[in-house]
């Protein structure tokens, strides 16, 4: 049984390093892992503070997109807001999702019956919340030709790095900053929240796990 967990994450900045971010024009990005297939979009991008919260649980979506490019965030054409694992969700010629079939795959599913373009793309999607305010953006994009399907299996796996020119919903096809790549696990009966903490060093210039020295 897969139980809704909780995940929060905690990202803290010494002054100086909010300066150092500041005069690069540096952002916070936010990635979330895939199981197998593509983790190649911003899930989120914002200008930090001292103290930044990350929340989410592990509810999600799907979209149709018809195209995806470097210098545009994602634009949806078809969506689902709450979908249902182990279903499959097929779009259909009229350009919108059908009710899904059930126990047809093991994670989120997608059949594409769209006949024009030969291809779409498709991912999931996921809100949550940063600094308290609520947040909804694409996991992943994955090209699906016409009359086939795609499954995604998102994880509990977050990638926070700094950069300079993503913002949220855009794809990522390189990573320059320094990733640290953290593992939330799953919730379960007895633990259904789970928090993390990383703080940046100034000195190395990259993300570590843990609190931020007095």
């Amino acid at each position: 049984m897969e139980y809704i967990g909780i995940y929060e994450l905690e990202i803290q900045f010494s002054d100086e390093a909010l300066d150092q971010i500041t005069e690069a024009k540096q952002r916070v990005v936010v990635q979330r892992w895939m199981d197998y297939g593509d983790s190649n979009v911003a899930w989120q991008s914002f200008k930090p503070f001292n103290h930044n919260r990350v929340v989410w649980n592990n509810s999600f979506g799907l979209f149709a997109a018809s195209s995806f490019n470097q210098d545009q965030a994602i634009f949806r054409v078809a969506d689902v807001a709450s979908a249902s694992k182990t279903h499959e969700y097929p779009l259909s010629d009229s350009g919108y999702f059908m009710t899904p079939d059930a126990a047809r795959v093991k994670g989120y599913g997608v059949v594409n019956r769209y006949s024009e373009p030969a291809g779409m793309y498709f991912g999931a999607t996921q809100i949550g919340e940063i600094n308290g305010k609520q947040i909804d953006s694409e996991l992943n994009a994955t090209y699906v030709l016409y009359n086939n399907s795609a499954e995604f299996n998102p994880t509990n796996k977050a990638i926070v790095y700094l950069e300079s020119d993503t913002k949220k919903g855009f794809p990522i096809f390189k990573v320059i900053g320094q990733p640290i790549v953290l593992d939330f696990g799953q919730a379960s009966q007895h633990s259904t929240n789970t928090t993390k903490s990383i703080f940046y060093d100034t000195n190395s210039g990259q993300f570590v796990e843990g609190t931020l020295p007095d």
